[in-house]
């Protein structure tokens, strides 16, 4: 079998030439959402449904998504295209971006609750702590 081909940033490229920044979000924080898509008979198995919720979770964490679903629609058959698939399954990943390792304002407050030995008879603790974003 010949190398596969992947979709990175808008290009086709042999796998042992797809590289990511290494300030890449996705990589140091998982900031990033994953979309899984089969395909079937050369087709992707309900495109729509797997976009929307993709739209869906990155509006949830206010990550821009920066192409429409035509455009993503015909890159993954290209994709399919180029790699001859008739079935298998696409995974999509799409991260915040590259970026210093500074705190972006995600997070305004955070609630943290650690549970205590019953000896101490208290069930649970609850601080709130300020993140400088």
């Amino acid at each position: 079998m010949s190398e596969r081909i992947i979709y990175l940033n808008g290009d086709y490229l042999a796998e042992s030439e797809a590289k990511l920044p290494v300030l890449d979000r996705g990589l140091l924080f998982a900031d990033a959402v994953y979309e899984g898509f089969g395909i079937l008979d050369g087709q992707i198995v309900d495109f729509i449904y797997h976009m929307q919720r993709l739209e869906r979770s990155l509006g949830e964490l206010s990550i821009p998504m920066t192409f429409s679903i035509d455009e993503m629609f015909h890159a993954l058959m290209g994709l399919i295209e180029k790699n001859n698939a008739k079935s298998g399954f696409l995974h999509l990943h799409v991260t915040r971006g590259e970026s210093d390792r500074a705190f972006l304002n995600m997070i305004n407050m955070c609630q943290i609750s650690l549970p205590l030995p019953k000896a101490r008879n208290l069930p649970l603790m609850t601080c709130h702590q300020q993140l400088n974003c």
